[in-house]
Protein backbone atom coordinates (compact mmCIF):
# COMPACT_ATOMS: atom_id res chain seq x y z
CA UNK A 1 0.00 0.00 0.00
CA UNK A 2 2.88 2.38 0.97
CA UNK A 3 4.23 1.69 -2.44
CA UNK A 4 1.42 2.19 -4.15
CA UNK A 5 1.34 5.32 -2.43
CA UNK A 6 4.53 6.91 -3.10
CA UNK A 7 4.30 6.14 -7.02
CA UNK A 8 0.84 8.03 -7.20
CA UNK A 9 2.52 10.74 -5.34
CA UNK A 10 5.45 10.60 -8.17
CA UNK A 11 3.24 10.57 -10.75
CA UNK A 12 1.45 13.62 -9.45
CA UNK A 13 4.71 15.41 -9.56
CA UNK A 14 5.61 15.11 -12.82
CA UNK A 15 2.23 15.24 -14.36
CA UNK A 16 0.78 18.83 -12.38
CA UNK A 17 2.10 21.81 -14.85
CA UNK A 18 3.75 24.17 -13.13
CA UNK A 19 3.85 27.98 -14.25
CA UNK A 20 6.79 29.21 -15.62
CA UNK A 21 9.65 29.91 -13.28
CA UNK A 22 13.16 31.49 -14.01
CA UNK A 23 15.49 28.51 -14.46
CA UNK A 24 18.37 27.37 -12.27
CA UNK A 25 21.14 29.02 -14.13
CA UNK A 26 20.15 31.06 -16.45
CA UNK A 27 21.71 33.97 -15.71
CA UNK A 28 24.99 32.46 -15.02
CA UNK A 29 27.49 35.21 -16.51
CA UNK A 30 29.36 31.87 -18.21
CA UNK A 31 26.04 30.35 -19.36
CA UNK A 32 24.87 33.99 -20.70
CA UNK A 33 28.63 34.50 -22.60
CA UNK A 34 27.88 30.69 -24.25
CA UNK A 35 24.31 31.68 -25.26
CA UNK A 36 25.92 34.65 -26.96
CA UNK A 37 28.40 32.46 -28.58
CA UNK A 38 25.99 30.87 -30.27
CA UNK A 39 23.70 33.06 -31.05
CA UNK A 40 26.56 34.49 -33.02
CA UNK A 41 27.05 31.24 -34.77
CA UNK A 42 30.66 30.30 -33.31
CA UNK A 43 29.35 26.76 -31.86
CA UNK A 44 32.51 25.26 -30.95
CA UNK A 45 33.13 27.88 -28.41
CA UNK A 46 29.59 27.70 -27.23
CA UNK A 47 28.58 23.89 -27.06
CA UNK A 48 31.81 23.39 -25.12
CA UNK A 49 30.86 25.95 -22.57
CA UNK A 50 27.66 24.81 -22.18
CA UNK A 51 28.60 21.40 -21.54
CA UNK A 52 31.25 22.33 -19.42
CA UNK A 53 28.35 24.23 -17.05
CA UNK A 54 25.78 21.39 -17.51
CA UNK A 55 28.51 18.93 -16.45
CA UNK A 56 28.70 21.50 -13.40
CA UNK A 57 24.91 20.86 -12.90
CA UNK A 58 23.72 23.88 -14.39
CA UNK A 59 19.98 23.10 -15.41
CA UNK A 60 19.90 26.29 -17.81
CA UNK A 61 23.14 24.73 -19.80
CA UNK A 62 21.38 21.09 -19.51
CA UNK A 63 17.67 21.90 -20.57
CA UNK A 64 19.24 23.78 -23.90
CA UNK A 65 22.30 21.43 -24.97
CA UNK A 66 19.42 18.61 -24.59
CA UNK A 67 16.72 20.79 -27.15
CA UNK A 68 19.88 21.51 -29.43
CA UNK A 69 21.00 17.50 -28.89
CA UNK A 70 17.49 16.44 -29.78
CA UNK A 71 16.70 18.80 -32.89
CA UNK A 72 19.12 18.99 -35.74
CA UNK A 73 17.97 22.31 -37.56
CA UNK A 74 19.34 23.61 -34.44
CA UNK A 75 22.83 21.96 -34.95
CA UNK A 76 25.60 24.04 -37.08
CA UNK A 77 28.11 22.52 -39.60
CA UNK A 78 30.50 22.27 -36.37
CA UNK A 79 28.62 19.99 -34.65
CA UNK A 80 27.10 18.19 -37.47
CA UNK A 81 30.56 17.14 -38.77
CA UNK A 82 31.75 15.86 -35.52
CA UNK A 83 32.57 11.98 -35.21
CA UNK A 84 29.49 10.57 -33.23
CA UNK A 85 31.96 9.32 -30.22
CA UNK A 86 32.96 12.82 -29.94
CA UNK A 87 29.55 15.05 -30.17
CA UNK A 88 27.68 12.02 -27.54
CA UNK A 89 30.40 12.75 -25.35
CA UNK A 90 30.19 16.98 -25.87
CA UNK A 91 26.28 17.13 -25.93
CA UNK A 92 25.03 14.08 -23.60
CA UNK A 93 25.19 13.29 -19.59
CA UNK A 94 27.49 9.78 -19.17
CA UNK A 95 25.83 6.51 -19.25
CA UNK A 96 24.67 4.17 -21.70
CA UNK A 97 26.12 2.89 -24.81
CA UNK A 98 26.04 6.68 -26.74
CA UNK A 99 25.42 8.78 -22.98
CA UNK A 100 22.32 10.23 -22.05
CA UNK A 101 19.97 13.23 -22.54
CA UNK A 102 20.81 16.05 -19.60
CA UNK A 103 17.25 16.79 -20.09
CA UNK A 104 16.38 13.62 -17.31
CA UNK A 105 18.89 15.25 -14.56
CA UNK A 106 17.85 19.04 -15.31
CA UNK A 107 13.79 17.35 -14.43
CA UNK A 108 14.84 16.24 -10.93
CA UNK A 109 14.59 20.02 -9.77
CA UNK A 110 13.11 21.63 -13.24
CA UNK A 111 9.24 21.84 -14.11
CA UNK A 112 10.27 23.08 -17.41
CA UNK A 113 12.39 20.01 -18.30
CA UNK A 114 9.85 17.43 -16.81
CA UNK A 115 7.37 18.96 -19.69
CA UNK A 116 10.26 17.73 -22.78
CA UNK A 117 10.88 14.70 -21.20
CA UNK A 118 7.12 14.05 -20.97
CA UNK A 119 7.18 15.20 -25.23
CA UNK A 120 10.00 12.72 -25.80
CA UNK A 121 7.77 9.76 -24.28
CA UNK A 122 5.70 7.74 -26.31
CA UNK A 123 2.77 8.34 -23.71
CA UNK A 124 3.02 11.35 -23.84
CA UNK A 125 -0.58 13.61 -22.72
CA UNK A 126 -2.78 15.11 -25.69
CA UNK A 127 -2.79 18.22 -23.53
CA UNK A 128 0.68 18.93 -23.09
CA UNK A 129 0.60 21.15 -25.48
CA UNK A 130 -1.21 23.11 -23.19
CA UNK A 131 1.58 22.94 -20.35
CA UNK A 132 4.31 24.29 -22.53
CA UNK A 133 1.91 27.47 -23.80
CA UNK A 134 1.25 28.40 -20.11
CA UNK A 135 5.16 27.97 -19.15
CA UNK A 136 5.93 30.64 -21.93
CA UNK A 137 7.14 28.16 -24.91
CA UNK A 138 5.07 28.65 -27.88
CA UNK A 139 7.56 27.02 -30.03
CA UNK A 140 7.91 23.89 -28.31
CA UNK A 141 4.34 23.84 -27.87
CA UNK A 142 3.35 23.95 -31.61
CA UNK A 143 5.93 21.32 -31.72
CA UNK A 144 3.83 19.13 -29.05
CA UNK A 145 0.85 19.24 -31.09
CA UNK A 146 3.06 18.05 -34.21
CA UNK A 147 4.67 15.68 -32.24
CA UNK A 148 0.74 14.04 -30.93
CA UNK A 149 -0.64 14.34 -34.23
CA UNK A 150 2.57 12.37 -36.23
CA UNK A 151 1.73 9.66 -33.22
CA UNK A 152 -2.25 9.50 -34.44
CA UNK A 153 -3.27 11.29 -30.96
CA UNK A 154 -6.46 12.55 -31.96
CA UNK A 155 -8.96 14.98 -29.92
CA UNK A 156 -7.66 18.18 -30.37
CA UNK A 157 -10.89 19.30 -30.85
CA UNK A 158 -11.82 19.49 -27.58
CA UNK A 159 -8.46 21.18 -26.66
CA UNK A 160 -8.98 24.31 -29.41
CA UNK A 161 -11.31 26.55 -27.58
CA UNK A 162 -8.43 26.29 -24.20
CA UNK A 163 -6.96 29.73 -24.26
CA UNK A 164 -3.63 27.90 -23.97
CA UNK A 165 -4.23 26.18 -27.05
CA UNK A 166 -2.03 27.73 -29.70
CA UNK A 167 -4.28 29.52 -31.92
CA UNK A 168 -1.79 28.80 -35.25
CA UNK A 169 -2.45 25.06 -34.51
CA UNK A 170 -6.79 24.66 -35.07
CA UNK A 171 -6.20 23.71 -38.72
CA UNK A 172 -5.18 20.24 -37.15
CA UNK A 173 -8.27 19.90 -35.38
CA UNK A 174 -10.41 21.25 -38.18
CA UNK A 175 -10.59 17.65 -39.54
CA UNK A 176 -12.35 16.38 -36.38
CA UNK A 177 -14.62 19.07 -36.18
CA UNK A 178 -15.48 21.47 -39.86
CA UNK A 179 -17.25 23.81 -37.73
CA UNK A 180 -13.66 24.60 -36.44
CA UNK A 181 -12.50 27.85 -38.09
CA UNK A 182 -8.50 28.38 -38.84
CA UNK A 183 -6.61 31.15 -40.63
CA UNK A 184 -3.52 28.35 -41.83
CA UNK A 185 -2.79 28.67 -45.37
CA UNK A 186 -3.75 24.63 -45.28
CA UNK A 187 -5.65 21.85 -47.06
CA UNK A 188 -7.06 19.86 -44.10
CA UNK A 189 -8.59 17.58 -46.29
CA UNK A 190 -4.84 16.37 -47.21
CA UNK A 191 -2.19 17.59 -45.20
CA UNK A 192 0.61 15.76 -46.60
CA UNK A 193 -0.47 17.60 -49.72
CA UNK A 194 2.45 20.24 -51.48
CA UNK A 195 1.40 23.99 -49.90
CA UNK A 196 -1.46 25.41 -52.45
CA UNK A 197 -2.88 28.30 -51.04
CA UNK A 198 -1.78 31.87 -50.71
CA UNK A 199 0.58 32.07 -47.54
CA UNK A 200 1.61 35.67 -48.41
CA UNK A 201 -0.76 37.46 -46.04
CA UNK A 202 0.25 34.82 -43.12
CA UNK A 203 4.23 35.30 -44.02
CA UNK A 204 3.38 39.13 -43.86
CA UNK A 205 1.79 38.97 -40.04
CA UNK A 206 1.95 36.02 -38.16
CA UNK A 207 4.67 35.83 -35.06
CA UNK A 208 5.48 32.50 -36.41
CA UNK A 209 6.37 33.67 -39.44
CA UNK A 210 8.86 35.61 -37.16
CA UNK A 211 12.07 33.46 -38.11
CA UNK A 212 11.32 33.80 -41.82
CA UNK A 213 11.26 37.67 -41.94
CA UNK A 214 14.42 37.72 -39.89
CA UNK A 215 16.65 35.86 -42.65
CA UNK A 216 15.24 37.58 -45.40
CA UNK A 217 15.66 41.02 -44.13
CA UNK A 218 19.01 40.44 -43.38
CA UNK A 219 20.01 38.21 -46.29
CA UNK A 220 17.96 39.95 -48.86
CA UNK A 221 16.86 43.39 -48.15
CA UNK A 222 15.71 44.12 -51.65
CA UNK A 223 13.57 41.99 -51.62
CA UNK A 224 12.39 40.26 -48.42
CA UNK A 225 8.82 39.29 -49.00
CA UNK A 226 10.12 37.53 -52.37
CA UNK A 227 12.58 35.61 -50.05
CA UNK A 228 10.43 35.00 -47.46
CA UNK A 229 7.19 33.24 -49.77
CA UNK A 230 10.44 30.92 -51.40
CA UNK A 231 11.84 30.17 -48.48
CA UNK A 232 8.25 29.13 -46.68
CA UNK A 233 7.74 27.22 -50.10
CA UNK A 234 11.25 25.31 -49.81
CA UNK A 235 10.24 24.35 -46.30
CA UNK A 236 7.78 22.00 -48.20
CA UNK A 237 4.80 21.98 -45.70
CA UNK A 238 3.51 24.65 -43.56
CA UNK A 239 4.19 22.67 -40.65
CA UNK A 240 7.97 23.17 -40.79
CA UNK A 241 7.40 26.89 -40.57
CA UNK A 242 5.84 26.25 -37.56
CA UNK A 243 8.55 24.85 -35.19
CA UNK A 244 10.60 27.77 -36.72
CA UNK A 245 12.14 29.86 -33.53
CA UNK A 246 14.05 29.48 -30.24
CA UNK A 247 15.18 26.41 -29.02
CA UNK A 248 14.01 27.60 -24.97
CA UNK A 249 11.81 30.59 -24.79
CA UNK A 250 12.75 30.42 -21.73
CA UNK A 251 16.26 30.66 -22.02
CA UNK A 252 16.64 33.26 -25.46
CA UNK A 253 13.58 35.30 -26.75
CA UNK A 254 12.34 34.38 -30.02
CA UNK A 255 13.05 37.79 -31.34
CA UNK A 256 16.46 37.83 -30.12
CA UNK A 257 17.09 34.37 -32.04
CA UNK A 258 15.31 34.83 -35.08
CA UNK A 259 17.34 37.94 -35.50
CA UNK A 260 20.41 36.13 -34.75
CA UNK A 261 23.06 34.59 -37.25
CA UNK A 262 22.16 31.03 -35.53
CA UNK A 263 18.70 31.95 -35.94
CA UNK A 264 19.21 32.86 -39.65
CA UNK A 265 20.74 29.49 -40.10
CA UNK A 266 18.70 27.44 -38.38
CA UNK A 267 16.11 28.60 -40.89
CA UNK A 268 17.93 27.56 -43.61
CA UNK A 269 19.24 24.14 -42.03
CA UNK A 270 15.12 23.37 -41.63
CA UNK A 271 14.97 23.61 -45.90
CA UNK A 272 18.48 21.65 -46.52
CA UNK A 273 16.74 19.26 -44.19
CA UNK A 274 13.05 18.93 -45.69
CA UNK A 275 14.76 16.61 -48.30
CA UNK A 276 18.21 14.36 -48.56
CA UNK A 277 21.18 14.82 -49.90
CA UNK A 278 20.40 13.82 -54.10
CA UNK A 279 17.05 16.22 -53.50
CA UNK A 280 18.71 19.38 -52.50
CA UNK A 281 19.93 20.05 -56.23
CA UNK A 282 15.95 20.43 -57.14
CA UNK A 283 15.54 22.14 -54.12
CA UNK A 284 17.94 24.18 -55.19
CA UNK A 285 16.69 25.11 -59.08
CA UNK A 286 13.09 25.61 -57.77
CA UNK A 287 14.52 28.12 -54.97
CA UNK A 288 16.35 29.61 -58.33
CA UNK A 289 13.47 29.96 -60.17
CA UNK A 290 11.56 31.62 -57.02
CA UNK A 291 14.42 33.84 -55.68
CA UNK A 292 17.69 34.02 -56.93
CA UNK A 293 19.22 35.68 -53.59
CA UNK A 294 17.93 32.86 -51.40
CA UNK A 295 19.15 30.45 -53.93
CA UNK A 296 22.47 31.79 -53.29
CA UNK A 297 21.94 32.17 -49.34
CA UNK A 298 21.04 28.88 -49.75
CA UNK A 299 24.13 27.39 -51.74
CA UNK A 300 26.58 28.77 -49.26
CA UNK A 301 25.22 27.45 -46.19
CA UNK A 302 24.53 23.82 -48.00
CA UNK A 303 28.46 24.13 -48.69
CA UNK A 304 29.13 24.72 -44.72
CA UNK A 305 27.64 20.99 -44.18
CA UNK A 306 29.77 19.44 -47.17
CA UNK A 307 33.33 17.79 -45.79
CA UNK A 308 36.49 19.51 -47.39
CA UNK A 309 39.19 16.67 -47.70
CA UNK A 310 42.29 17.86 -47.87
CA UNK A 311 43.57 17.79 -51.24
CA UNK A 312 45.37 14.53 -51.94
CA UNK A 313 49.50 14.35 -52.75
CA UNK A 314 50.42 14.70 -55.66
CA UNK A 315 51.63 11.69 -57.64
CA UNK A 316 55.26 11.54 -58.57
CA UNK A 317 56.45 8.99 -60.98
CA UNK A 318 59.95 7.80 -60.53
CA UNK A 319 62.24 8.25 -63.35
CA UNK A 320 65.37 6.86 -64.49
CA UNK A 321 68.17 6.90 -62.24
CA UNK A 322 66.12 8.07 -58.85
Amino acid sequence: MLRLFLMSCFCLWWSVPVLATPVAGQTDAAFEAAVQAWLADEEEEALTGLAMLAGQGLAAAQILLAVIDKTPEFQGPWLSLLPAAQRNALMRAPGGMSGQSWMRAAAAEEPLARLWVSLWDVNAPIDLPLDFARYGEDRAARDAVLTLFARQHRGFAALVDDPDFPDSMRFIAAPEDPTITHAAPVDITDMQRPLTTDAAPWLRDAPEAAPLRALCDSACPLDAEACALAAYKALGSHQRALTLGSPVEALIPTADFADSPRGHATVLRKIMLSTDARGRIGLLTRAKAADMCLAGVLDTEFGRYRIHLPPANPVVEATDGQ
